[in-house]
């Protein structure tokens, strides 16, 4: 009679809970939908039909591309300052085609730890020179941190 009273008490408390890797499932369900919707900014991007800029607390205010270095002038619209910021840049020649670097990618990954305050424009620049004579440029921001410690990910702004 124990052993059919164990045996129930286990049936019931196996019903009530989840599968296993419930979780784990639902999880990547909702990082695979993430990573579709990042992949189709990416495209965008690529394909010049949007900008995650329009979605950043920053905004370009212009963009001039050299055989050496591009040069990026960032406005903060936001409140806070930001003491990091990274862009992606998509590099391209004359013909469309990718200006590669010596890793075989067009893509240009910026950095830059200079502050920025409130309603401040400042020029950013990025060495080109391992590119293969790019002219022409598809930008996106990616990353934006403040000095409250908080930030702004792209990435975050999709979910």
């Amino acid at each position: 009679m124990l052993k059919i009273i164990i045996l129930i008490s286990i049936v019931l408390i196996s019903c009530d809970s989840k599968p296993v890797g419930y979780d784990q499932v639902q999880q990547n369900k909702e990082d695979s939908s993430v990573n579709s919707r990042i992949a189709e900014v990416y495209e965008e991007v690529a394909t010049n039909k949007v900008s995650t800029i329009k979605y950043s607390p920053v905004e370009i205010v212009s963009i001039e591309v050299y055989n050496s270095h591009i040069t990026i002038t960032i406005n903060n619209k936001s409140a806070k300052t930001i003491d990091g910021l990274k862009v992606g840049i998509y590099l391209y020649n004359n013909f469309n085609e990718p200006s590669n670097n010596s890793n075989l990618t067009n893509l240009l990954t910026g950095i830059s730890q200079e502050l920025l305050n409130p309603g401040q424009s400042k020029p950013f620049t990025w060495d080109t020179n391992d590119f293969n004579s790019p002219t022409k440029y598809k930008l996106y921001i990616e990353e934006i941190h403040f000095t409250d410690d908080s930030n702004w990910n792209y990435k975050t702004y999709l979910k």
